[in-house]
């Protein structure tokens, strides 16, 4: 073979073989770098899915002992309040019942004293022989000089009654200009006096049936009673110590009574007030 033919063969040889080796450089250096991404985006997906766990795992951990505390606080404070209300209530029905022993109590020894004086009252009016109505007429009570007292008895309480309560009444009638005259004597059986009884017994009746409106009703004849002696006989205060504690006993009953009544409906919308919280909650 000529010596530059075998220079170009060698050449060539020695070209592919170069070219053959940088071509497996090459793709040796391109899979090595695919390899290396291949890791780098593996490191980057486990590092962001760590930090989701981790972000997530405190949340969780922030969060459910919070809404758990909440929860407990919640419920706990419903227990407690709970709780509260309970005592208060069961401490509010024991002052009531305390309060209202002690009221219907304290009623009970007015309507006996003193305003038991009104069945004597009634009685005398009515000329029934009992609790001394059948005494004799004391001249003092008509005006009389004497060595007697007053028992406002049936002839003492008829006498008042022909000689003062009749023209009292009167006047005050044509004052306000009703058509209507009373009548006490012994021609018509005191009729005047059985009408002012039978108000009194019917009065004292009505405060163990309807004791507000009995009081009212003895109230009404007392008021009357103490304007009476005060303005057609002319008595000072200390002279109707009785009548005025007549009064204010009526008063007192009625009241206590009216209160009571009062307060009974509040009661019952405060408990379906308390009701309708507990069936909301």
């Amino acid at each position: 073979m000529h010596p530059r033919r075998a220079s170009i063969v060698r050449f060539s040889s020695l070209r592919d073989d170069s070219i053959e080796r940088i071509r497996e450089s090459v793709s040796s250096t391109v899979r090595r770098s695919m390899r290396s991404m291949r890791s780098i985006h593996h490191a980057i997906v486990l590092g962001r899915s760590r930090q989701r766990r981790k972000r997530d795992g405190g949340i969780a951990r922030l969060e459910s002992p919070h809404c758990e505390g909440n929860e407990r606080s919640g419920e706990s404070t419903r227990s407690s309040n709970a709780v509260r209300l309970t005592s208060t209530s069961v401490y509010g029905d024991e002052m009531k019942q305390k309060m209202g022993k002690t009221k219907n109590l304290i009623v009970t020894i007015l309507r006996l004293v003193p305003l038991g004086l009104y069945v004597r009252s009634a009685a005398c009016k009515y000329a029934i022989p009992i609790l001394g109505c059948d005494g004799a007429l004391c001249p003092v009570a008509i005006g009389k000089p004497g060595n007697c007292a007053p028992s406002a008895n049936t002839a003492e309480q008829y006498a008042w009654c022909e000689h003062a309560w009749t023209p009292w009444a009167n006047g005050l009638l044509t004052t306000m200009r009703v058509p209507v005259q009373m009548k006490c004597s012994k021609a018509n059986g005191y009729e005047f006096a059985k009408v002012i009884g039978a108000l009194e017994l019917a009065g004292y009746v009505a405060l163990w049936v309807k004791p507000a409106q009995g009081a009212f009703l003895l109230s009404v004849i007392m008021a009357g009673a103490i304007h009476f002696h005060m303005t057609k006989l002319g008595d000072t205060i200390d002279k109707v110590v009785l009548q005025f504690a007549l009064l204010g006993a009526s008063l007192a009953i009625m009241f206590l009574t009216s209160t009571s009544h009062a307060k009974a409906p509040s009661a019952s919308s405060s408990q379906r007030r308390s009701s309708s919280r507990k069936k909301t909650n």
